[in-house]
Parts: C-alpha cells; structure tokens; sequence
C-alpha cells in the first residue's frame, strides 16, 4: 500500500528548521474557539501559529527535532494536532506557554462538532473527492481516519466526553501551574 500511496499521492513533507522559538501551545480540542484563539495569538505578535494537521506519521513518541520538521516557523500551536499531542509538545517545548482552551459547556462543543466536523468525518463524497487527490488522500488518511479516531478511541459520539475529561486531567497533571491558562472563548 505505501508504494501505491508514494506513487498517486505523492507529497513532500515540510522540511523546516526552529527559526523560531517555540512560546505558546494552546491544546485543546477543535472546535474549543482555537480559530479565535490563532487570530488572537497571530494579532498579540505570535507569528505562524499553526491550526491544521499533517500527514506525518511518527512511529515513536515525537521529539522537538522532528515537530519542527513540520512547524519550525511556528511560535504557537492550536487545534487538534496540539490536543492530539500535547504530552509529546508539552515535553518537547518545556519553556512554552500551555493554553488549556475548552468549552466548560461540553454538550455545546460536542453539538459545535456534531454539526460541522463529524458531516466532513462521514462524507462519502469528501472520502470518495479524496482519491482524486493528493492533499485531500493524506488530510482522511491522517487526520480523518487516523489521528482524530485515535484520539476519540474510534468513537466521537460515544467516547467524546471521556476523551476530554482525560484530556484536561492529563495536561493539568502535567504543566506546572505557572506554564498553564485554563481559556474558555466566553471567557473573552
């Protein structure tokens, strides 16, 4: 199948160096204002903030060296490849800000989901469109049907609410109090 893959869906990967150091990673889930918070960071002088996914793949635990590969000329990170990882970022960036944005009314951010992510995540046609091309195969290869069903334990709509009490649990376990903001976007 990767030689299948090489050969239609050929991409390549960003090769980037840290041009810049790494100073906030706002890790909450999609669909918790991390569009918002991007505009913001980007307004308060964070240049590049990523808010998007890769087809990376790591195979092992991912290390600063190989997060730069990707996102080097970035200075913050947001949306789901922050959530997704988080740990590995936290530890990768030790001197970085933690912004742990999440919707402290859990029922609207898994409606805000329900209506805009998950009709994307069951398209036949955006699944089928996929075949056809490049950047659209490894977007539902990585992202659709990889990271997010990892994320979610296979299962959004059953295992969403689960997935994001662990979730804070995790980060607050491990970012010290002085390196974390707790952020709801009604918070302004």
């Amino acid at each position: 199948m990767e030689a299948i893959e090489e050969l239609f869906y050929h991409i390549d990967p960003p090769r980037r160096t840290r041009t810049v150091p790494m100073q906030v990673l706002a890790v909450g889930p999609s669909r918790s204002g991390t569009r918002s918070l991007r505009a913001s960071l980007l307004q308060l002088g964070y240049e590049h903030c990523y808010h998007g996914f890769d087809p990376e793949d790591w195979k092992n635990p991912p290390t600063a060296e190989d997060f730069d590969k990707v996102i080097g000329h970035c200075m913050a990170i947001t949306d789901h490849p922050a959530a997704a990882f988080a740990p590995e970022l936290i530890a990768a960036y030790p001197d970085a800000k933690v912004i742990l944005n999440v919707r402290k009314d859990v029922r609207k951010w898994h409606k805000s989901v329900m209506e805009t992510l998950m009709p994307v995540y069951k398209s036949w046609r955006f699944s089928f469109r996929s075949y056809f091309c490049a950047e659209l195969y490894w977007m539902q290869k990585s992202f659709v049907r990889g990271n997010w069903n990892i994320f979610y334990r296979g299962n959004f709509e059953k295992n969403s609410y689960q997935v994001l009490e662990d979730h804070v649990r995790m980060v607050k376990s491990i970012v010290p109090p002085e390196r974390l903001l707790e952020w709801d976007i009604y918070d302004g």
